[in-house]
């Protein structure tokens, strides 16, 4: 597995992206930047149509609500960032690096989408080529008549 930093530069999510080899994605934003919440669909468009498991993250959850220090403070609420994941078929979780809350959640919960989505694919597999092998034994071919030298 690996790990591509996508945002935190001023460059746009553009197709590029698409081809990299992605099991799954965590979208991050600043809870007391508007700004980044607001691109997070951007940045959506391109990772849903890899079909990989997404988790949905308000960073700097150790930010107050909003109060008299205006630099400090969150202005994307929970329950705004947790309607707009659950509206794109997202789970959502809070975290803080300052303070370690939900860190190690965080990868946890993408680690399961990605266990389960890989092994859904595989099981998906398995049944494929069982429907072909048993397609194979019910329509055996006459033996051939053709000779080739």
């Amino acid at each position: 597995m690996s790990l591509h930093d996508l945002c935190g530069s001023e460059k746009r999510p553009s197709a590029p992206y698409s081809y990299i080899k992605n099991d799954g994605a965590l979208v991050l934003f600043a809870i007391d930047r508007p700004e980044s919440f607001e691109r997070v669909g951007e940045y959506l468009v391109i990772l849903k149509a890899l079909q990989i498991p997404i988790l949905l993250v308000g960073t700097k959850s150790d930010l107050r609500s909003p109060g008299i220090m205006k630099n400090y403070e969150r202005v994307v609420s929970f329950d705004e960032a947790e309607a707009f994941a659950k509206g794109h078929g997202l789970e959502y979780i809070e975290t803080s690096a300052k303070d370690g809350t939900n860190v190690t959640k965080a990868f946890e919960i993408i680690a399961r989408g990605i266990t389960k989505a890989k092994d859904a694919k595989k099981e998906e597999r398995e049944k494929n080529q069982a429907k072909v092998a048993k397609s194979n034994k019910s329509h055996k071919s006459p033996e051939s008549s053709c000779s080739i030298f």
